[in-house]
């Protein structure tokens, strides 16, 4: 049954390259999904995964897939070193065929570099004293598929600049993990460039994601204003089923609109689960100063790992205008 599922596999592969068929070639090369699809104590029978693809589809899509069940083989084994050995192979081979192929083949490089990113992120965790060696090659890897999308001149119904915002999106989580925001200058630049599509025309989920890292290297920045905008856009872009992603956009957005004199409402608190700033609402609005405190201390660590500790704490002088004004 096992080999009968891996030649099924290989079928749909070939399938997928001959039909330019990007969503099918991204389900089948996503690494989570396919943990829970292969047997791993039977991927773990397998000596050589080249031998076993070798013939079953063109070369060099047998190395290709070949590689991919080393990834996820080393995923299941917790060795997620040796898994990120194994995505590269696969993201370069997924590289190679952007270079070579019209937008068709978008959905499997989103879904590659991700893998990349997150497979990086995993090894340098498990590598001790690692300083972001294997995130600095995938965002060598990713980078170069962000100039493919940006520089493509093909007609726009084919392409491959509709592939930007996700590749960015990848890289500032890189960056911002690394905390190396500087880096971000470059896609915005791009991306802010007049010959650039709009943003409502690309998926709203690329557009979303960009918009809150902007806003957020906008709040690092401190142009508040700049950030609201951007987090706004992103806040009412998000999907209503996203509730996590808009509560986590809130908890940007929540203290610039305080700075501005715009308390939220209860209701929008606790629909998201921003208990943090329950409190630290009526203190503001109640113009007590005691209860802002106890607020800003007690929620310290959240604030603090949120990165908007030092903002909550110009609130202040908004508690003190409160006071005086009783």
């Amino acid at each position: 049954l096992f080999m009968n599922f891996l030649g099924t596999s290989l079928l749909r592969l070939k399938d997928a390259l001959n039909n330019a068929d990007g969503e099918s070639l991204a389900s089948l090369l996503d690494v989570w999904p396919s943990q829970g699809q292969i047997p791993v104590t039977e991927l773990r029978k397998i000596a050589n995964f080249e031998r076993f693809c070798a013939g079953k589809v063109t070369t060099p899509f047998d190395t290709l897939y070949a590689s991919h069940l080393a990834t996820v083989r080393a995923m299941e084994d917790g060795n997620a070193v040796e898994a990120f050995s194994h995505q590269s192979i696969v993201t370069g081979y997924i590289h190679k065929l952007l270079e070579d192929n019209t937008n068709w083949i978008l959905p499997c490089l989103h879904v590659v570099n991700r893998n990349l990113r997150v497979i990086a992120e995993k090894a340098d965790d498990q590598t001790p004293g690692s300083t972001g060696t294997r995130l600095g090659e995938a965002e060598n890897m990713i980078k170069k598929s962000f100039q493919v999308c940006i520089t493509d001149r093909s007609p726009l119904d084919v392409s491959k600049k509709w592939g930007t915002l996700a590749v960015v999106g990848q890289l500032f989580k890189i960056y911002f993990r690394m905390n190396n925001l500087r880096m971000c200058k470059n896609p915005i630049r791009s991306i802010e460039h007049p010959n650039f599509p709009n943003l409502d025309a690309f998926p709203k989920s690329h557009a979303v994601t960009y918009k809150f890292f902007v806003g957020r290297l906008a709040m690092f920045e401190d142009d508040d204003k700049r950030a609201i905008e951007h987090f706004s856009y992103a806040f009412r872009n998000c999907h209503s089923k996203y509730t996590k992603h808009k509560s986590v956009i809130l908890q940007y957005l929540v203290p610039l609109n305080m700075l501005r004199g715009r308390l939220p409402r209860p209701t929008l608190l606790q629909r998201y689960s921003l208990q943090q700033f329950e409190s630290m609402r009526e203190a503001v609005k109640r113009g007590d100063l005691k209860l802002f405190n106890e607020s800003l201390e007690k929620h310290q660590e959240f604030f603090i790992r949120k990165g908007i500790y030092l903002m909550l704490e110009k609130l202040k002088i908004i508690v003190y205008r409160n006071l005086f004004k009783k």
